[in-house]
């Protein structure tokens, strides 16, 4: 099980052990390990587990995380790490040794991009601005919204609907063989006629098609359809 430490001016004032996720942020609801901060976003980053590896995801905080100096966007976590939240506010994070023959195959890649096998399920843009534009969901966690470090990043030309998109609006995160929606956004989504707001999860089946503003995505899984 891993172990954070949090650091405010190299100073530890919290350590918390978890399993599966951990939220870390400025608002109280939600995140696990709380930082008042005004440089902190409301969900500044997660610790995630996806298929035996731990990750650190950037949840688009204005202030980024940060590992000797390089901005992180999504990364697998080495044992003895310690990123930066702001300038005041770090965590050093303790790994338990995963015993697996891939992770020792993977331990030089650092980027989340270029370590997850090309699999054939994807978004397909069925209604709003990008209209017919096709998104792989070559990742273990991708994530939706109007930030820039967004793997699908939302746009439209009229300024009120984009001013709906959140910078990270929805997660798509595969685990095991299924591909698990989560919203992210107090503004919601839309699926089969019924609004889902944030917090709601839901396990994505072959053509199940959502809308977030105005541009609707459906979800393709072809292997499903074949198995």
């Amino acid at each position: 099980m891993p172990k954070i430490t949090a650091l405010k001016e190299g100073i530890s004032f919290a350590t918390l052990d978890f399993d599966d996720i951990l939220h870390i942020g400025q608002k109280e609801r939600g995140n696990h390990l709380v930082i008042n901060d005004k440089e902190i976003a409301k969900r500044h980053a997660t610790l995630r587990l996806l298929n035996n590896r731990y990750y650190i995801i950037d949840r688009g905080a204005p202030k980024g995380i940060f590992l000797d100096d390089k901005r992180v966007k999504a990364k697998k976590i080495v044992d003895g790490e310690l990123y930066q939240l702001s300038p005041r506010f770090s965590i050093e994070i303790e790994m338990e040794t995963l015993t697996s023959t891939l992770d020792d195959e993977l331990a030089e890649e650092d980027e989340f991009s270029t370590i997850i096998p090309v699999h054939n399920a994807h978004l397909v843009v069925v209604e709003g601005p990008m209209l017919g534009r096709k998104f792989q969901l070559d990742q273990d966690l991708i994530i939706i919204g109007r930030h820039k470090c967004s793997d699908i990043l939302l746009q439209d030309d009229d300024p009120e609907i984009e001013a709906g998109y959140s910078r990270q609006h929805v997660e798509i995160h595969k685990q095991d063989e299924e591909f698990i929606l989560e919203v992210l956004s107090e503004n919601g989504i839309v699926m089969e006629g019924m609004k889902y707001d944030e917090g709601y999860e839901y396990c994505l089946k072959h053509n199940n098609a959502f809308t977030i503003g105005s541009i609707t995505f459906r979800f393709e899984n072809p292997q499903k359809v074949l198995s």
